[in-house]
């Protein structure tokens, strides 16, 4: 998957037309649908469906339109930040492993280098590349070889599971589990086979696939475990799913960055590679547990810990942002809300940004920079990073639809015009 195709994709469901994209981006419709076509075939369904030259979207392709609309909105916001650069200098990297950190890669590199071409690459051009990521078994000892991270892998399993509640488990504990695995291209797979097979059993098989979106549906189901990296992978899955520690053996992978033998590398080569190693060496080991409380008045925990907010506009904007349940916000609509009185001029416009500015300081200091995209265009919370009542509600988790007693973001006057809804679905879940 090359970034490129993501950004067909996103043009694609917005115009249904093929040939208004041709005009868009200024190649062919058979180029473009080729590369749809091996999108396809790569994530292994169906997107879209042709008639004539008009386009629709499956349900598959419903859901991966929610991806691709954060993963393009990104890579546009950096793009527009680097064209107007008058040099640059190019590096590129082909990525084998961790590909749900690509959004937040780009993003990070884009603020802190502006300077630097990065593209990225999915596909198997990796001696075409400066540099490949990979997974390994072992630590590399190669002088062109470097170890970005070494990776605990764990075993991810629906809450609703026997497991769903354990803080590790033994792996010899999974003999009798049905498995969703990676292809046997994939290192991944070596990995795992290699290590069940040592703790006595062969894992039964009931999916084989390097499909992000697989994983998370067949575990949100409960149709499966798998085993798959604690910390680059703990992002794709939803609030009920759980990532458990697995013991008797620890079971690792190394993430390897890699360039060509005997090369030397530029200097904007080595300022990437120096900038990866940082990147990784700060990952948090494991997401925060962040619970949303909205029914009475808006809370935020992290790790069972309530969060301090030094701004309280801040606070309302995040609470705004849950409450519009991951679509995007809007500066108009942020100042309409926490400032409704006050005339839209520049000032208020400072005010809004230095709310921006002081709500991801909070989020940073609680290393939960990843419940929150923000974009030119506004900001969006990113729903599957955290558990809230209001979310679960909706989705009719019984717990939750019996915790609601009729009171919502009660610090906000905003609120009231969401509560109607929820008490109007309250009465028809009774």
């Amino acid at each position: 998957m090359d970034t490129k195709t993501v950004h067909y994709f996103s043009l694609l469901s917005e115009s249904r037309d093929l040939k208004e994209v041709s005009v868009l981006t200024g190649d062919s419709v058979e180029v473009i649908c080729s590369a749809l076509d091996a999108l396809q075939t790569e994530l292994e369904c169906t997107l879209l469906r042709h008639t004539e030259d008009i386009v629709s979207l499956t349900d598959h392709g419903e859901h991966f339109l929610r991806c691709a609309h954060v993963i393009d909105a990104s890579l546009q916001d950096f793009f527009s930040y680097i064209r107007t650069e008058p040099t640059r200098a190019p590096v590129s990297i082909s990525l084998h492993a961790c590909s749900g950190l690509l959004t937040p890669l780009f993003t990070s590199l884009k603020e802190t280098y502006k300077t630097i071409d990065l593209s990225i690459s999915q596909s198997n051009t990796e001696n075409q590349c400066d540099f490949s990521i990979v997974t390994e078994e072992t630590a590399p000892t190669e002088p062109n070889e470097m170890v970005l991270l070494k990776e605990p892998l764990c075993l991810a399993v629906n809450k609703k599971h026997a497991f769903g509640v354990r803080k590790s488990v033994d792996l010899s504990e999974l003999a009798n589990e049905s498995f969703i695995i990676q292809k046997r291209t994939n290192p991944l797979r070596k990995i795992t086979e290699k290590n069940c097979l040592n703790a006595g059993f062969t894992p039964k098989i009931i999916m084989e696939t390097d499909n992000n979106m697989a994983y998370s549906k067949l575990i949100s189901a409960n149709c499966a475990v798998s085993i798959i990296p604690a910390i680059t992978n703990q992002f794709i899955f939803d609030e009920c799913c759980s990532l458990i520690e697995i013991k008797n053996p620890n079971i690792y992978r190394y993430l390897v960055l890699k360039w060509e033998k005997g090369r030397d590398l530029n200097d904007a080569c080595i300022t990437i590679r120096d900038f990866l190693s940082s990147y990784f060496e700060n990952l948090p080991a494991m997401q925060k547990k962040v619970f949303i409380h909205t029914f009475g008045q808006f809370d935020v925990y992290v790790d069972d810990a309530p969060v301090y907010f030094s701004n309280k506009k801040s606070k309302e904007f995040l609470a705004l942002l849950i409450d519009r349940q991951g679509g995007t916000v809007t500066m108009e609509q942020t100042i309409d809300c926490l400032w409704e009185s006050e005339p839209y001029d520049e000032k208020i416009k400072r005010r809004y940004r230095s709310v921006i500015m002081a709500l991801r300081a909070t989020l940073k200091k609680y290393a939960i920079e990843n419940m929150v995209t923000f974009q030119r265009a506004g900001a969006h919370v990113n729903k599957n990073t955290v558990l809230c009542d209001l979310f679960e509600f909706i989705n009719g988790s019984p717990a939750y639809v019996s915790s609601f007693m009729g009171d919502y973001m009660l610090n906000y006057s905003w609120g009231e015009i969401t509560l109607p809804l929820l008490i109007r679905l309250s009465s028809t879940m009774d």
